[in-house]
């Protein structure tokens, strides 16, 4: 999974896909953007994409790259949750 800009954390390990072939992530998004001047720390970085792919023995078979605008619903302008399930197709 990529999060674009830079999530400014170290990866998490890949989703493993249940026997239903359902998964679920958790990313991390770090919004630091270096010292302030006045202020302490500016803290102003958003995340713009997730890209999601499914890999089977190294190959790509799907990928989707998800908008947090548009395919995120905002919990206290922090947590981030998909406005929907996303399917990825292996075949």
């Amino acid at each position: 999974m990529q999060v674009l800009p830079d999530p400014n954390w170290n990866s998490e390990p890949a989703a493993v896909v249940d026997t239903d072939g359902k998964f679920d992530v958790t990313r991390y998004f770090d919004p630091y953007d270096g010292p302030g001047l006045v202020v302490p720390d500016r803290c102003t970085r958003k995340p713009k994409t997730i890209t999601v792919q499914l890999h089977r023995n190294g190959q790509l078979l799907d990928q989707k790259v998800l908008e947090i605008n548009r395919d995120f619903v905002s919990e206290r302008n922090v947590d981030f949750r998909l406005r929907s399930p996303i399917i990825l197709h292996s075949y």
